[in-house]
């Protein structure tokens, strides 16, 4: 399993970029139906059984992806929600690879905000530059630490340089501090600079 995001050195604020959006599958994360997001691909820790002892620390259960349903709740119309299970937590990955092309320096950023009847959720965005199939080798942004109370906020992974093979995959990631009854993150937006 992925362990929490460790942070990527680099600048703090981003200046604006001069670049070129690159075209993502789905970024404003629309058509979600349970469990399957159009155009991207997901995967969360799971380690909880019923038949098993229940540890609020250390009991992780697979979220439910869906579009959020509440307005209250949407970031720019149809947005992505990872709901947690009552009383567990969850460890949550979102991701896409995309062919941007061998060294070319790109950013990646997604908006986000989160719901918990706890303190916050852990949140963040990355980069694989080498295009893995997951997230475990991505450079990550600053993990935020969000409430309802905090609104939209956007994240922002380094600047990376594709690897040889040209494909780099975008990493969303998104962990409740505490396994609560409403523990939700909520993404959209994600946008890909390609910096010449």
């Amino acid at each position: 399993p992925t362990a929490l995001p460790t942070p990527t050195a680099s600048p703090t604020p981003h200046p604006p970029e001069l670049g070129n959006s690159f075209r993502l599958q789905n970024p404003g994360f629309e058509g979600i139906r349970d469990n399957i997001i159009p155009g991207w691909n997901w995967w969360a820790f799971d380690n909880y059984s019923p038949k098993e002892d229940y540890d609020p620390a250390t009991s992780f259960e697979t979220p439910l992806f869906k579009q959020a349903d509440d307005p209250a709740r949407f970031i720019n119309g149809p947005t992505l929600q990872i709901d947690g299970a009552g009383f567990l937590k969850f460890r949550a990955y979102v991701f896409q690879s995309v062919s941007v092309g061998p060294g070319t320096a790109v950013r990646f950023s997604a908006a986000a905000s989160a719901y918990t009847d706890a303190k916050a959720i852990n949140v963040a965005v990355g980069v694989d530059p080498n295009g893995g199939p997951g997230c475990q080798n991505a450079h990550w942004g600053t993990v935020r630490k969000l409430h309802q109370n905090d609104g939209v906020v956007r994240l922002v992974a380094p600047l990376v340089t594709a690897g040889p093979t040209g494909w780099v995959t975008l990493c969303l990631y998104a962990e409740p501090l505490y396994p609560v009854v409403n523990n939700a993150a909520f993404f959209d937006d994600a946008v890909l600079i390609v910096i010449p």
